[in-house]
């Protein structure tokens, strides 16, 4: 998966499709050039949350072990009266407030690739009404797909998690198998998110439907607190970074494709081209 620093190193096929530089390259020009600005600020933003982590557990480490330069200022974060009123440490501080972040980027990748799918494929998003005001006041067609396009992605966002999955795969023209292994967990993630913007991450029952329709075996009894720590972020960024990559490897292996054949079409142009049916 593509998780190095340093993109230009991947050897396979798969480490192409999902280098962000190559997007940039393939894309350029194509209405899916749209997909490429959240995806690599998602990366760029991967890859300074790690090293950010990396540099605190070591100095946490070093604080905890008596280091007479780190141990009085991580005493005085974590005994400080805003720490004590909000019963977080230094540790969970950083950690639960990155954790937020980290999905809601994911969601703006995932946001993004679906707005452009639909706006290159209108047909797949389905039936949708609009009122004579609204369609007289719509400066063009283009605006109407996109305010349907914008319902669809809402839609879609309150799915199932496992319909939540079909939804997207179905969206973008990609297999959904290849990602079912890394599903659950972000399911998992992405409800203990939402108890921490919520529920001041206390287990409640939405936390636990979702994670039982992620088929997820083992759950935490209502009332625990599930305040992340550096271990929860160091996995929930491997599995971010896997999840994406994965599917930005699928994309590109689909897209890449036909932002060829647009530029083939209509050379010269700023491909607002539609290919047809993906």
């Amino acid at each position: 998966m593509h998780t190095s620093e340093d993109p230009k190193g991947a050897s396979s096929d798969e480490g192409i499709r999902s280098d962000p530089k190559y997007w940039a390259n393939a894309f350029r020009g194509t209405p899916l050039a749209i997909v490429v600005p959240p995806y690599i600020r998602f990366m760029q933003g991967q890859i300074s949350l790690r090293r950010a982590l990396n540099f605190l557990v070591v100095a946490q480490r070093e604080a905890l072990a008596g280091n007479p330069r780190l141990q009085p200022i991580l005493e005085g974060m974590n005994s400080s009266t805003e720490a004590k009123q909000a019963d977080r440490s230094f540790e969970t501080f950083f950690a639960s407030t990155h954790v937020i972040a980290l999905v809601s980027e994911v969601e703006h990748f995932f946001a993004n690739t679906v707005s452009t799918a639909l706006r290159l494929y209108p047909g797949k998003m389905g039936s949708h009404t609009f009122r004579l005001t609204e369609i007289l006041a719509a400066s063009s067609t283009d605006e109407l797909v996109d305010r349907a396009a914008s319902a669809t992605i809402n839609e879609l966002m309150y799915e199932k998690p496992l319909d939540y999955l079909a939804g997207l795969c179905a969206i973008l023209s990609i297999e959904k198998q290849s990602l079912e292994i890394h599903w659950p967990n972000f399911v998992e993630l992405k409800a203990r998110r939402d108890l921490g913007v919520h529920n001041d991450w206390l287990v409640n029952a939405v936390y636990l439907r979702k994670v039982k329709e992620a088929r997820l075996e083992q759950a935490p009894l209502p009332g625990t607190r599930l305040i992340p720590d550096f271990q929860y972020l160091t996995q929930s960024i491997e599995l971010c970074d896997t999840l994406v990559g994965a599917i930005a490897n699928l994309l590109g292996e689909k897209w890449i494709p036909i932002a060829t054949e647009i530029k083939r079409l209509n050379p010269g142009q700023d491909g607002d081209l539609q290919p047809g049916a993906a």
